[in-house]
């Protein structure tokens, strides 16, 4: 009787990340030219027929996202597992607990391999490769003649290192066409977004782009092969820090490698180089096309399956290595089982915040750690402080109203003007403002006609920074959009009023008025008062303590009038601290639900000002001290506006310990409520401690 041909089964969980989604199509693809079976499950392990061999992908994400299965020595000794993770991190620590059940293990990087046969399993690695399914264009000819109109790309999540580099690349990349694609990785990223690119949408965005930029997320000098390939296929030159485990990927041949903080630069340079750039990416296409198929990987595959096939997995489970010395791992690694004992729950992965969005919420920033005696007494400080604010705020008001009545004796009124112009350019009278004569005039497309832009910027002794955050304005490149600026001085105790009349003396070529409020009022109130005057069709608030990039407010700008539906357009900000990179600001895309938990767009958006207005402008509401920007897109969520995403580096936050931050994380508890008062609909789930 006649042996029954292999067949592989590969097993993947619900919800599955979509990048070994893409794998496990490739490798299916590859194998069936092969003449091997394959079988796809998703959900719990099937009961595999005696000719099949299980393949599960990857195997840590699988008993996450899948609480039914539990892996059993019993059921995965039929199995081989294909895993992508960093070494040091917890998944692979999980991966070596279900692989010393396994029946053999396989990696796609070399590094990651050693790791696991340091932990004392039989791993191989997986070569990936060339793939035809993955190949957007099928020839070098048409690779090379490809039209590509985004200098630079970065796909990836976001780490405190990645974010601390990438802030540090804004001004270089300011000049530059970039997409910055930051996915989520708090849950498995199963459905493509504008976060999360996959499939023939990444494929059309590489086979756009120039240069992909390759940071790794921590120290470990690991090479992400996958996102490597996926570049190489579309003529997408890679360049990234330094890494092992790359051959026969040669740096300088195939792509280029530098230091972290280097790499923008690099960047930047093979972006305007256009025959080094078509050099690399010619030399590392015919490479892979001609000597690294996939095919290798999946014929790899299949023979491993075999051995499990016929030895049952008996020779290969726990089967120490010791003909080499590995090399060394820093961090420990969880403890393996030993037995057929079900590992413990899983809880590296997180839930997908969008699928809480119907059950309850816990903002994080609320204090569920707190006893009720303590939230309640946080709450009072902050309710003494701001009391504390608003008396001085009235006794300021009252010193001024009776400077006035002393100084207007005999006359019959004795109103305080409370405003004052510090300063003004001939360029706010003289200019024409003929998008604002009909703010909401539409060209034949459909899009505003030249929309004129305001820029707000309210100040308290910021002197020493309202210098740079206006010459900022004044330095932008706005080809045809016409800008001006409002500075609304809240009654600075600094040199505030000189720096501004200097300014003014400086660019009388700019549309500039500068008022001044007599009696501190608080930032809402600045910012409204620069919303009541302001004349352009759009308006964008500019801390004094920020700097836009010169290129942010025309893209901004341009991506409202790309996007005539939406009600603002927002970028993201690269933070610095005493002139340092540190992070990024405003990275995802408008997704309501995040602001169910924490606010993540920063005040600096460019929005309609007929939008704005009709809401009223910024809330005043004593509880939402320093979360006014929070509120405003709150209530817009709450009425269903949209917004355009700009996935470009678009201004520079400074970070300051003495912002109103200070006086607003005493307490979240109150700013919450408000929040539920004012946006009932999109609040509703989340739930306040009692």
């Amino acid at each position: 009787m006649l042996r029954p041909g292999l067949r592989l089964h590969f097993v993947m969980a619900e919800r599955q990340n979509l990048f070994f989604a893409e794998l496990v199509a490739a490798l299916r693809e590859e194998l069936a030219a092969l003449g091997t079976d394959t079988a796809l499950t998703v959900g719990d392990l099937p009961d595999l027929a005696r000719n099949e061999v299980g393949v599960l992908v990857p195997p840590h994400e699988y008993f996450a996202l899948t609480p039914s299965a539990s892996p059993r020595q019993r059921l995965l000794e039929r199995y081989v597992c294909i895993s992508a993770e960093q070494p040091e991190t917890h998944h692979f620590a999980d991966n070596v607990r279900i692989g010393m059940q396994a029946g053999a293990l396989l990696d796609i990087n070399p590094r990651a391999v050693r790791s696991y046969q340091h932990a004392g399993i039989r791993a191989r690695h997986l070569p990936l490769g060339y793939h035809s399914g993955w190949d957007p264009f099928g020839s070098l000819e048409t690779l090379l003649a490809a039209e590509r109109d985004i200098d630079v790309v970065f796909m990836g999540c976001i780490t405190p290192r990645r974010g601390r580099y990438l802030a540090g690349f804004a001004t270089t990349f300011d000049g530059l066409a970039t997409r910055l694609v930051i996915s989520d990785n708090t849950g498995p990223n199963d459905r493509p977004s504008d976060r999360f690119v996959s499939g023939n949408d990444k494929r059309s965005l590489l086979s756009r782009a120039k240069v992909i930029v390759n940071l790794h997320q921590g120290e470990e000098a690991y090479f992400e092969w996958m996102r490597a390939l996926e570049a190489i296929h579309a003529g997408c030159v890679l360049v990234s820090e330094h890494a092992t485990d790359h051959a026969p990927l040669v740096a300088g041949e195939h792509f280029l490698a530098a230091e972290a903080q280097s790499l923008g630069e690099l960047a930047s340079y093979l972006a305007n180089e256009p025959q080094e750039r078509l050099r690399l990416a010619a030399n590392a296409y015919e490479m892979i096309r001609k000597h690294y198929p996939l095919r290798s990987g999946a014929q790899l595959l299949r023979s491993v399956a075999e051995e499990v096939r016929r030895a049952g997995a008996r020779d290969l489970r726990l089967a120490r290595i010791a003909t080499q010395v590995p090399a060394p791992i820093t961090a420990p690694l969880a403890q393996p089982a030993e037995s057929d004992t079900p590992l413990p729950p899983n809880t590296a992965t997180k839930p997908d915040p969008a699928d809480q969005q119907a059950s309850v919420v816990h903002p994080p920033s609320l204090e569920f750690d707190a006893t009720p005696q303590e939230r309640a007494l946080n709450a009072f400080l902050k309710e003494v402080r701001l009391d504390l604010l608003d008396m001085r705020r009235a006794a300021s008001r009252l010193q001024l109203y009776l400077t006035d009545f002393n100084g207007r004796k005999g006359q019959e009124e004795h109103r305080i003007n409370e405003i004052e112009i510090l300063a003004e350019t001939p360029a706010w009278h003289a200019a024409t403002w003929h998008a604002m004569k009909s703010p909401t005039r539409r060209g034949p497309s459909g899009h505003l006609a030249n929309p004129a832009v305001t820029v707000i910027t309210p100040s308290y002794n910021h002197a020493p920074d309202l210098a740079r955050a206006l010459e900022s304005v004044s330095s932008s490149v706005l080809g045809d959009l016409k800008i001006e600026l409002v500075v609304i001085d809240d009654a600075s105790t600094d040199s505030t009023p000189e720096v501004l009349r200097a300014f003014a003396r400086a660019n009388p070529h700019l549309a500039f008025l500068a008022l001044r409020h007599r009696v501190n009022r608080g930032l809402p109130r600045a910012r409204n008062l620069g919303l009541a005057v302001a004349r352009g069709a759009a308006v964008f608030p500019l801390d004094a303590d920020n700097e836009l990039l010169p290129h942010g407010l025309a893209r901004l700008a341009r991506a409202l009038e790309e996007n005539p539906s939406a009600s603002f357009a927002y970028g993201i900000l690269a933070c610095h601290d005493n002139g340092e990179p540190t992070r990024l600001l405003s990275y995802f895309p408008w997704e309501p639900e995040r602001l169910l938990r924490f606010n993540y767009v920063d005040a600096a958006s460019l929005i309609r000002t007929d939008v704005i207005r009709s809401m009223g402008g910024y809330t005043t509401d004593r509880r939402l001290h320093g979360w006014e920007d929070y509120d405003l897109y709150c209530r817009l969520a709450e009425l269903d506006h949209t917004a355009a995403f700009v996935p470009e580096m678009v201004a520079l936050y400074l970070e300051s310990p003495t912002s109103m931050r200070s006086l607003t994380d005493i307490s979240h508890m109150a700013a919450f409520a408000a929040l539920k008062e004012h946006a009932p609909r999109l609040m509703s789930p989340v739930v306040l401690p009692a």
